[in-house]
């Protein structure tokens, strides 16, 4: 208990600095070496289905889902599902290709509303599968096409049984939602203004700010962890609030703008702007953001892509820093098995886990 105490009054002091932004109905800025650190020290498995794994997704005390690299070969199916209490390999889903109840490619894992199912969003085809986890056959069941009218949202995940909350690249706002049957729904959230010599599009806005972006189980929660700035976005979806999170760099990375109006392209240099955020994980009780801070040319030496997550509460306040024994590209947590799952990166990928620390379990 005195233990508890101290980490929440080190939690309190100083964490993070809440400052005011018109674009957001609260503003963080945070800043990780004003906050407690540990380390924390793997376990990697070799789980010998997996192929080349490059995701991780899960469903709270029940499921873990690896997801490999399109790369694979095609006889092969792209999803792994696994106990995460022991490991030991459920069913593999998820049939390569074009054809009826095929999937060529996973973009994210959405847990949905059903127990015994599971949806996989591929940004390739436009194409929402359903999957059964309760049979055999690695065929979807159903099959949902993205409507024309919301065709440019890239990443999405259901809100309700009916309707999809997502980042488009062409759209005023940072959310969107959309109805199944095409109709939209709301926009959330205004793109905040960039200072720049040419005049910044929606698609521009969109490229600056990409991220990874997943929700909670109970679908209150959805979280946007940007990939090329310093930036971790909540948005709760009974509130319709943003929390935004901005550090510990405050700084938009340099870019140019290429291209004749209203097809102009965001060009990025990857050597000098290290990636930021690598993957987001959120739990009933915490938000866990991976991240790198690691550029292109040193990923490709070293083979190291992450080895920090930051963790956050809820409502944005900074909590701890877990530092990392070896490199992730993906994580989930399950706070049931008690565990912080991963997809390293060394030469031979495959699943590692980490016991999540006394100090964050409820």
């Amino acid at each position: 208990m005195k233990q508890l105490f101290l980490f929440i009054i080190l939690s309190l002091l100083g964490c993070s600095n809440q400052k005011d932004n018109p674009y957001f109905d609260k503003y963080v800025i945070f800043n990780p070496e004003n906050i407690p650190e540990i380390n924390v020290f793997s376990a990697k498995r070799e789980l010998a289905e997996l192929i080349y794994p490059y995701n991780i997704s899960g469903k709270e005390g029940k499921y873990i889902f690896v997801i490999e690299d399109s790369k694979i070969p095609e006889e092969n199916k792209f999803i792994h599902i696994y106990n995460p209490i022991t490991l030991e390999h459920i069913n593999e889903k998820g049939v390569i290709g074009f054809g009826p109840n095929e999937i060529p490619y996973v973009s994210l894992i959405d847990v949905g509303f059903d127990d015994d199912n599971f949806w996989a969003y591929s940004a390739v085809d436009k194409k929402i599968s359903r999957f059964n986890l309760l049979d055999q056959s690695p065929y979807s069941v159903e099959q949902f096409r993205q409507p024309e009218s919301f065709f440019k949202m890239i990443r999405m995940i259901s809100s309700t049984d009916s309707t999809y909350l997502g980042v488009s690249i062409d759209e005023p706002n940072r959310l969107v939602e959309y109805h199944k049957d095409g109709r939209k729904i709301a926009g959330y959230g205004e793109w905040e203004p960039i200072k720049t010599k040419q005049e910044m599009d929606n698609y521009l806005y969109s490229s600056i700010n990409s991220s990874w972006f997943i929700g909670d189980e109970s679908k209150r929660y959805f979280i946007s962890a940007c990939i090329h700035r310093d930036r971790l976005e909540i948005f709760d979806y009974h509130t319709k609030k943003f929390v935004v999170i901005d550090g510990p760099d405050l700084d938009i990375p340099p870019f140019d703008i290429v291209g004749p109006a209203n097809k102009s392209e965001l060009i990025l240099d990857i050597k000098s702007n290290p990636y930021r955020y690598r993957d987001v994980s959120i739990t009933k009780n915490y938000i866990y953001a991976l991240y790198g801070g690691i550029k292109e040319d040193e990923f490709r030496e070293t083979g190291i892509l992450a080895r920090k997550i930051f963790v956050f509460s809820l409502i944005g306040e900074p909590v701890i820093v877990l530092n990392l024994d070896r490199s992730l590209r993906a994580i989930t947590v399950d706070e049931t098995a008690g565990k912080i799952f991963g997809v390293t990166t060394d030469k031979d990928p495959n699943v590692t886990y980490f016991d999540i620390p006394d100090i964050l379990k409820k």
